[in-house]
């Protein structure tokens, strides 16, 4: 995990264009934004983020189905995966049980936005 500077350009790009896509989100106010990263096969455990909205972010250019790196969900007995699709970015209850799974093959990275 690397913290991501309040203030830096980067900080300031994301919580801009999420304001400007969900504006309900300037209310609850963003708290912390860091980048993960996942070795290949390196497994994540589930877990939640408190409360709260999280965002993340996928990067990467390049992905394909076969490999891997998605994020999965776990609710009420069943599990989802949302796939790392480049420059895709995907909102939830931090309260949801998730993990990231890791890229056969290449390092994975994904920014992490959390407001409250």
């Amino acid at each position: 995990i690397h913290n991501v500077e309040e203030g830096s350009e980067f900080y300031k790009l994301f919580a801009n264009n999420i304001i400007a896509k969900v504006p309900q989100m300037e209310k609850m106010g963003l708290y912390r934004m860091y980048i993960n990263y996942f070795a290949p096969s390196e497994y994540a455990y589930f877990h939640t983020d408190g409360e709260g909205i999280t965002f993340l972010y996928y990067p990467q250019n390049g992905w394909t189905l076969n490999d891997g790196g998605e994020t999965q969900f776990y609710v009420k007995g069943t599990l989802y995966g949302i796939t790392p699709e480049p420059n895709r970015m995907v909102m939830f209850d931090a309260r949801l049980e998730h993990r990231a799974t890791p890229f056969r093959d290449r390092h994975r990275f994904t920014v992490a936005i959390k407001y409250q």
